[in-house]
């Protein structure tokens, strides 16, 4: 190899050692909503706009499966009603006659539909279907009474509960693990601004939601796999409308 060769050889050898070398120990990056920012600046990262910060992902989890839009405080109406009752593991709504029709009920009736037991509720032999109509010596109609009717039994360990079951009146020993505690009262749970109702017109949607960004994941963690899984175009969905089949999934065309 002639000199002026060896000299052009050995340029590009410290060159490319030396880019090398600045690519392992030069400035480190960081990202943040998909931006890079040099590490040196971080007086950039604190001005992005909400908008464009990525949520927080659980590793394994992919990011596109989680709402990125901006978080907003929920709007409550004043007029918002309880929808639901959480009392040792039991969960109770009220008997509207939209449920009795789909139950195929006696318009007539009155009452709690219980519809799940876990825990205490269900090892009293309570069962999901059960009307409950009472609480000791209380009638119980509605979610009020049942709060009502739990305060009163709150420091007791025991109480029984009526309920109807296929036409008959039945009665069941509610036992606690301790004091019986009272019912938690729930309003419905929060919906996006602009949501799709996923079930019959029952009036104005902030008359039993708040309307916000903050009351729950989406997609809900409990009720999907995530990341959920891929489905073909055109396919029926699964579930009830949630908005986008491709906020959640990714469309096989």
């Amino acid at each position: 190899m002639r000199r002026d060769q060896l000299f052009v050889t050995a340029g590009a050898a410290v060159l490319l050692a030396a880019l090398a070398i600045f690519a392992v120990t030069g400035p480190q990056s960081r990202k943040a909503g998909g931006l890079t920012q040099n590490a040196a600046q971080p007086e950039m990262m604190e001005t992005l706009p909400p908008l464009i910060r990525a949520p927080s992902v659980p590793a394994g989890i992919n990011a596109g499966t989680v709402l990125a839009a901006p978080q907003t405080a929920p709007r409550r109406s004043a007029r918002i009603q309880v929808s639901e009752g959480h009392w040792q593991g039991m969960e109770a709504m009220e008997l509207t006659t939209e449920l009795k029709r789909k139950l195929g009920l006696n318009m007539s009736m009155e009452g709690l539909l219980i519809d799940e037991v876990t825990m205490q509720a269900a090892d009293s032999g309570l069962m999901a279907g059960d009307i409950m109509i009472g609480v000791g010596d209380t009638p119980v109609l509605t979610l009020r009474d049942l709060s009502e009717a739990s305060k009163r039994v709150m420091n007791r360990s025991a109480v029984m509960i009526t309920a109807m079951r296929g036409g008959s009146v039945k009665t069941f020993t509610l036992r606690a693990r301790g004091p019986l505690g009272f019912a938690q009262l729930e309003t419905a749970p929060m919906i996006l601004p602009g949501e799709i109702t996923p079930h019959p017109y029952r009036g104005p949607c902030d008359k039993c939601h708040a309307i916000g960004t903050t009351g729950h994941l989406v997609p809900d963690p409990g009720e999907v796999t995530l990341p959920p899984p891929p489905i073909r175009a055109g396919s029926t969905s699964p579930h009830q409308d949630r908005g986008p089949c491709d906020k959640c999934h990714k469309i096989i065309y």
